[in-house]
């Protein structure tokens, strides 16, 4: 009971434990007695505690599922660092369904969209999942990044504070939440500076903010504030740098593509120019 518990919390490891116990215990205490262990009760009642026979089974088919869906785990991340989206996704989707009162699968499965830059879905998917599970950190980081992505900025503080209400120890939490405020001061003064026509000191400035934004929260516009400020003192191959890093984290962005179309066309970039803008009209004709 206790490794099946386990397994819904997403606590794997513990539920292999648990399951290789169980499964130890019955081998003794079939080895021990020469009496069947399937036998009924002396006194023949029925119910009461499951077959012995019955109970090696469920802990030898429990662990084989802890140590399948740890390995899920393994594989969907792996598989999410090597671009192959929609195989990690299917794994991802596997744990979701088999660790039903964690947020483990549900982090897997935002961790594939994310780094595949499909921000929409990934927000979409962050949202729902933190209605059931608030407090984890992770998921709450996640959020917030997707948040700022999306160009929802102010929006971004609230999971983090969500999460460190339930969890003043946070470490990762609070350091995410500092990080994200100190970028968006620098975010500020960046934006005034590139106003007054003072790019190289917007560019210092986006770039401390970078800097400070340990968890990424602001990456994305980030980048795009900084390809601009690039641009505008005439340094097209940087900018486009930052744009290429940009659209990698949100491959949807219509400002990012043009931007960076109009890099490749100053930068003689003719093929890469059109691609890009063949890629704004297909999202938004």
């Amino acid at each position: 009971r206790a490794g099946r518990c386990c397994v819904m919390l997403g606590a794997l490891d513990a539920a292999h434990e648990h399951y290789t116990v169980a499964l130890q215990g019955e081998r003794r205490a079939a080895g021990a007695s020469s009496a069947p262990r399937w036998a009924p009760a002396a006194d023949g009642a029925g119910g009461g505690a499951a077959p012995a026979s019955g109970v090696a089974a469920m802990a030898a088919e429990g662990r084989a599922t802890a140590s399948k869906l740890r390995s899920y785990c393994d594989r969907s991340a792996a598989l999410s660092r090597a671009g192959r989206t929609d195989e990690a996704l299917y794994l991802a989707w596997r744990v979701v369904r088999g660790c039903t009162h964690s947020a483990l699968g549900p982090r897997l499965v935002v961790g594939a969209l994310e780094a595949a830059g499909r921000a929409w879905e990934a927000l979409a998917e962050a949202e729902e999942a933190r209605v059931r599970f608030g407090s984890d950190a992770d998921l709450a980081i996640a959020h917030a990044r997707l948040l700022c992505a999306r160009g929802r900025a102010d929006e971004a503080a609230a999971p983090l504070e969500c999460a460190l209400a339930a969890d003043a120890d946070a470490a990762a939490v609070a350091r995410a939440l500092r990080g994200l405020r100190v970028a968006i001061r620098a975010k500020e003064r960046g934006n005034a500076e590139y106003a007054a026509g003072n790019f190289h000191q917007a560019e210092a400035e986006y770039t401390a903010a970078l800097e400070a934004d340990g968890a990424s929260m602001l990456t994305t516009a980030l980048l795009g504030n900084r390809a601009q400020a690039r641009v505008r003192r005439g340094a097209h191959a940087e900018a486009l740098v930052d744009l290429d890093a940009a659209l990698a984290r949100d491959a949807t962005a219509l400002k990012l593509l043009l931007r960076r179309a109009a890099c490749h066309r100053s930068l003689g970039h003719r093929a890469l120019a059109r691609a890009d803008y063949e890629a704004v009209r297909r999202l938004d004709p």
